[in-house]
């Protein structure tokens, strides 16, 4: 094999140290350096693509002290499918080689390799309290420093474990190092809000790395460059790389490996820079490296020895080149590549079907060797075996709802789908995955997702039997609910009950009859209708044992009662049924009950109570991780508005405006307008507008259209415009009319 240029001073392909950034590198060592006295902090560390990232880590990582426990996971770009806490997993499984004490922690099991992540429970909260207390005790050893890369490709979940982990570190020995692309970020990207919450923290610090200045670049080459390497290549270089050292460097290698130390013939193209890198390697070194660009950023070396493509020489030839590195800090014998984009490059310029090949290798030897099922179904569709990928997808699915990541379980269930859309057979029906779509949908709160896949199941079902068919509108009409669409929830309720009564079947009339009494609840001419039918939903399900149609009966119940004022039966029917359904863990309904609870104190004047039955519902849907399915949003929405009646405007902005990063955009506007009537009672300065901008968006519930218009209209009062607010407020009636009906108490709040 040819002889590679390498950098000077180099030693095995490790690079010298980085000039130009000793003040950052700095931060990063007096950031340890707090943690290790008991002050644990975490550093956001921003920058483009090459701009040094990477490298600020990899210098940072060697002049600590050896015995600091260094643990990293990367992030992975998977397309829209996200792998639930994926660099935590790695994280952790490291942690537990090197400290095999932690994985005795309770509730640390699906992050180990032996894990799985299958469960019956969304038990998130004791996953989230157990990483904490696995970092706790590694910090008991050593100073501990948590590295994640790439945290742009970061899924919702892991992004919510990360937030729980730096509002919870007190005084560990931790350090927490988040890198994330700053080009990679658009206005939408769910790491803005993320980056914009977590850093109000006081131990949170943002380091954003911006492009070397000319002098700094060009004594960064200087270094790095061979003796005799002339000047004017070194400015040339300087000059095309704009600051970006990684830039840099690609191209005086390329010049230096073509002859060229003129730099007359610098590739024009970042792409063509990356790829002269590799004309030089022999074919078995090639094939380790397109093998761990098709595995990904970062690569197991027994993935490689069980690919057949790990010999040593291989290897070790691909670190001379300078094209993979070993990863510091992580597991024997993993691999990353130098940078990202390398990586990148070398993926697209695989052949079709050399790419095909290895992701079927891949998934082979993901699927003899234990690999992520998330990670198989990935690799097994991009290999072209869809049925393989479909059934991944599901298992996946499955398990990223029993961690509480019902985003990622959307995602994953979503492309299971669209196989089965596009043709691929499946042993789960259609309509069936239908259903656990619009399950999934509407635990992430994304309610007109839920709607729409309910209502394809809807149609799906049209020639099935009744009590599918029951069963199918039954579920629609819960959605309808949930995104407060009363009218058309109570017209798909009343059909399902009508196909259920035509079954004869108890079981399936008792859940209708369940369904119709709450759909038909808040009509206030129709309280005899509503007992009875809750009475006979309550009366058949108690005969046929369906804890979850008694608990939701009960609930129902109890809410009229509420409307007739009898404050005693209601808190007593709702926290039966809430004990009913956490004893046999049906989690809407538990929900559901824990906001009627705190709503009924609220109501009853007791604010303090109130805000005490709040917090528990809202700390119950985080535990499950169902913080945005429907009872789950609506009790942090109740939360906000009992801290506002008891004067604790600071509070009910928190509670209307912490962690909206996993929202869908809906949902992040209905919270939005709740924390708004701390704005118009402040007079902050652009409250109308905002107010104004609420009411205008698209797809918003009818609750937080209702509360937008009113602030709107108060706020453009307070200014003088009256005729501006009374027509906000007759617009935001007439909306909330079509859904929740003429003689509605929103319409009449906003009337008067």
């Amino acid at each position: 094999m040819p002889d590679v240029v390498t950098f000077r001073g180099s030693d095995n392909g490790e690079r010298p140290p980085l000039v130009g950034r000793e003040d950052e590198l700095q931060q990063l060592l007096d950031a340890v350096l707090a943690s290790g006295e008991g002050r644990p902090t975490a550093v956001l560390i921003g920058g483009d693509a090459g701009v040094g990232k990477t490298r600020l880590l990899g210098q940072l990582l060697e002049e600590l002290a050896p015995t600091t426990l260094v643990l990293r996971g990367g992030c992975v770009d998977l397309g829209d499918v996200g792998l639930p806490y994926l660099p935590f997993v790695e994280a952790i499984g490291d942690l537990a080689r090197l400290v095999p004490a932690v994985a005795d922690i309770p509730g640390l099991g699906p992050l180990l390799p032996q894990g799985g992540g299958s469960g019956g429970d969304l038990v998130r909260l004791q996953l989230f309290e157990a990483v904490v207390a696995a970092l706790r005790a590694a910090g008991e050893v050593a100073s501990v420093v948590l590295v994640l890369e790439d945290l742009h490709w970061a899924d919702a979940s892991s992004r919510e474990l990360l937030r729980f982990l730096l509002t919870r570190v007190r005084s560990e020995r931790v350090t927490v190092l988040a890198s994330y692309r700053t080009d990679d970020l658009h206005r939408r990207h769910p790491l803005v809000p993320f980056i914009a919450e977590v850093g109000r923290l006081a131990n949170v610090r943002h380091l954003l790395l911006r492009p070397l200045g000319e002098g700094s670049l060009l004594q960064h080459l200087r270094v790095l460059a061979p003796s005799g390497t002339p000047a004017s290549l070194l400015s040339a270089v300087a000059v095309r790389a704009e600051g970006n050292a990684y830039f840099a460097e690609e191209l005086l290698l390329a010049a230096l490996d073509a002859g060229d130390l003129e730099g007359r013939v610098l590739p024009h193209r970042l792409s063509e820079v990356l790829l002269s890198r590799l004309e030089r390697l022999d074919e078995s070194t090639l094939g380790v490296v397109r093998l761990a660009a098709v595995a990904g950023r970062r690569v197991e070396h027994e993935l490689l020895a069980a690919a057949g493509v790990a010999s040593e020489t291989a290897l070790r030839d691909a670190v001379a080149a300078q094209v993979l590195v070993v990863t510091p800090g992580a597991s024997a014998g993993s691999y990353s590549f130098r940078h990202a984009l390398l990586q990148e490059t070398v993926y697209d310029d695989l052949l079709p079907g050399e790419r095909v090949r290895m992701h079927g290798l891949i998934a082979q030897v993901l699927a003899d060797h234990g690999g992520t099922v998330g990670e198989r179904a990935f690799h097994r569709e991009r290999s072209g075996d869809l049925p393989g990928a479909l059934e991944d997808y599901l298992l996946a699915g499955a398990a990223a709802l029993a961690r509480g990541a019902p985003h990622e379980a959307l995602a994953l269930r979503e492309r299971a789908l669209e196989l089965v859309e596009a043709g691929t057979s499946s042993s789960v029906p259609r309509a069936e995955l239908l259903r656990m779509c619009a399950e999934a949908a509407g635990f992430a709160g994304d309610w007109g997702r839920a709607i729409a896949l309910a209502r394809a199941r809807v149609v799906a079902l049209s020639s099935a039997s009744e009590a599918e068919q029951s069963s199918a509108r039954q579920a629609l009409a819960l959605h309808l609910l949930e995104a407060d669409r009363e009218l058309d929830a109570l017209e798909e309720a009343s059909s399902a009950r009508a196909l259920a009564t035509a079954t004869g079947d108890p079981a399936v009339i008792a859940r209708a009859e369940s369904l119709y009494a709450r759909a038909i609840w808040r009509k206030l001419d129709e309280d005899g209708e509503v007992r009875a039918a809750a009475e006979r939903a309550l009366d058949a399900a108690v005969a046929a044992d369906l804890t979850e149609v008694q608990a939701d009966a009960l609930v129902t119940l109890g809410a009229l009662a509420e409307s007739e004022g009898d404050v005693d039966t209601a808190l007593g029917h709702f926290r039966r049924a809430r004990d009913l359904a956490a004893a046999h863990g049906h989690l809407a309904s538990e929900l559901r009950a824990g906001y009627n609870i705190a709503a009924q104190i609220f109501y009853a004047g007791d604010l303090a109570a109130a805000e005490d039955a709040a917090a528990v519902a809202v700390a119950r849907a985080e535990e499950l991780g169902l913080r945005w399915s429907a009872y789950g949003y609506s009790v942090r929405g109740l939360q906000s508005v009992i801290r506002y009646s008891l004067g604790d405007f600071d509070g009910a902005v928190t509670a209307a405006t912490t962690s909206l990063g996993g929202a869908a955009d809906p949902t992040r506007e209905s919270l939005a307008a709740i924390g708004l009537y701390v704005d118009v009672a402040r007079g902050v300065k652009g409250a109308t507008d905002r107010a104004l901008s609420v009411v205008a968006t698209e797809g918003l519930d009818p609750m937080s259209r209702m509360i937008a218009s009113g602030v709107a209209s108060d706020a453009l009062r307070m200014e003088g415009q009256a005729a501006a607010a009374s027509r906000v407020a007759e617009e935001g009636w007439e909306r909330i009319a079509r859904v929740w009906g003429e003689y509605s108490l929103g319409g009449i709040w906003l009337g008067a």
